[in-house]
């Protein structure tokens, strides 16, 4: 059966609870995190395309994996406790899956990757990041506090492409002033036009 135990092992550390949830499907929870346990059979029957090796799948993204393609089992150990909980419980797994792990969504469900936009926070990134590839992208921000940010005025530094994680930038940098009604209304990351933005020096903290 491939049962977790309590003090066992996960990748989250040493195991404190267990919780069963249907046959071959547990609840694990440690000191800092937690998620689903399934037994190697039942693991195997996961589509290899959404399949976590060993069968861990985290609580804040991955539960939803073994809650979707499980759904029926989820659901009947759900309604064994309030009735109704296991259809609002998939439900809500099925946004978590379309929000976090668009790719497994669209090939579990079967519907096209594209039809998700506006519907999946990942995806929409994803598409966001592409489209603006090319645009200078704001990095960090300072208000008239500073003393070198002109009243009405927001400083701004950026680089097309923004952001790549870990700390790193897609591009050169540049420093630019923006109107600060503009800035506070933006959407999401504030897209500088270099053409029309004020050439800034930087701040003077």
């Amino acid at each position: 059966m491939n049962e977790p135990k309590e003090r066992g092992f996960s990748p989250w550390g040493p195991i404190q609870f267990v919780t069963p949830i249907f046959e071959g499907c547990w609840g694990v929870c440690t000191a800092s995190h937690g998620g689903i346990k399934l037994s190697r059979s039942l693991n195997a029957k996961v589509p290899e395309y959404a399949r976590s090796k060993g069968g861990w799948y985290e609580e804040d993204c991955d539960w939803a994996i073994p809650a979707c393609v499980f759904a029926e089992q989820w659901k009947a150990s759900q309604n064994n406790k309030k009735p109704g909980e296991g259809d609002s419980d998939i439900e809500q797994a099925k946004k978590s899956l379309r929000d976090w792990n668009p790719d497994i969504y669209a090939k579990l469900y079967n519907v096209p990757l594209e039809s998700l936009r506006g519907h999946s926070y990942i995806y929409d990134q994803r598409v966001w990041k592409e489209e603006h590839k090319n645009d200078w992208q704001t990095l960090a921000a300072w208000g008239s506090h500073d003393k070198n940010v002109p009243d009405g005025m927001v400083g701004v530094v950026a680089c097309v492409g923004g952001r790549l994680g870990n700390g790193r930038y897609a591009g050169q940098e540049r420093y630019f002033l923006v109107p600060e009604d503009e800035y506070q209304n933006r959407q999401g990351t504030y897209i500088v036009d270099p053409e029309t933005a004020q050439h800034w020096d930087g701040p003077g903290i």
